[in-house]
């Protein structure tokens, strides 16, 4: 039964690093946004320059390529070991 249990933990674990490049692309996104809006209320309270929700929506989208070109890059490396 413990060997069931170790081996299920063991499976889990393997497919949770499988997804860790997207787990922390989804984080840095979210930070991203997070930091976006938090400067969007201070840039509405004190009258500063706003920032373009396009912008941000840009800088969102090259984010993601860059982590999807450095998870690819991270796997021919692994493949070619």
């Amino acid at each position: 039964m413990l060997a069931l249990i170790e081996n299920t933990v063991h499976q889990a674990v393997v497919k949770l690093k499988h997804y860790q490049w997207l787990y922390d692309c989804l984080i840095a996104l979210a930070t991203m946004l997070a930091l976006f809006l938090a400067y969007d209320i201070l840039a509405f309270a004190f009258n500063w320059i706003s920032i373009s929700a396009l912008l941000i929506v840009g800088v969102l989208i090259v984010t993601f390529i860059f982590f999807a070109i450095e998870r690819f890059i991270e796997l021919e490396e692994h493949g070619n070991k």
